[in-house]
């Protein structure tokens, strides 16, 4: 049967990849987290303060406007050939 077959065109795609980057900043532990969209950039960030079990707390997120600044950054400098998962 497989020599029956012609495959014409095949594509996988990812529409979106999810970022997600921890920190510290003046000693308080952060979750920075965003979505990018193929195209586009970076958006829906969000910053938020961690707790010691890895987990963030939604929804407080962060009002500070540097340590949002910091994580934004984080996101948009993060290497994907280093740290992209499947």
């Amino acid at each position: 049967m497989k020599n029956n077959i012609e495959i014409i065109e095949q594509e996988a795609f990812a529409s979106t990849i999810q970022f997600k980057a921890k920190f510290i900043y003046n000693n308080i532990t952060y979750w920075a987290q965003g979505v990018y969209y193929n195209g586009d950039r970076i958006t829906d960030i969000e910053v938020f303060t961690a707790d010691d079990d890895d987990e963030f707390y939604g929804p407080y997120t962060t009002t500070d406007a540097k340590v949002y600044e910091a994580g934004r950054q984080i996101l948009y400098d993060m290497n994907l050939e280093k740290h992209l998962t499947y």
